[in-house]
């Protein structure tokens, strides 16, 4: 992990992107989805979010693509937002105040949070 005295507007760009295709659907964006939010500060996609996982805000997969995103992970915590839209999720009430989730059991009997 890479110690931070003050978030990167880039970083924080791109990461709020990740969270808002989470919440949409249900799944993690694209480099190529990235694209354009690097662009506003001339970084490319590929870079910001190597720079995401070396500082632990995001994991990549072996072959670069994203596997979690901090509050959403790749672990079988499946939550439901009100949209209909399903993800993993390491922490369903951090993903966000407008944003409700329901997480289910194992057994799949779904919770309301």
């Amino acid at each position: 992990m890479v110690p931070r005295d003050r978030a990167d507007p880039a970083e924080q760009a791109v990461h709020h992107a990740i969270l808002r295709a989470f919440a949409a659907h249900g799944r993690a964006p694209t480099a190529a989805d990235l694209t354009a939010v690097a662009a506003e500060f001339d970084r490319s996609a590929e870079h910001v979010l190597a720079r995401l996982h070396d500082s632990d805000v995001i994991r990549l997969d072996p072959s670069g693509n994203i596997a979690s995103a901090y509050p959403t992970s790749a672990t079988p915590h499946r939550v439901r937002i009100d949209n209909g839209a399903t993800m993993d999720s390491s922490s369903p009430t951090m993903v966000g105040p407008s944003v409700n989730v329901s997480p289910y059991t194992p057994w799949g009997i779904w919770v309301r949070v």
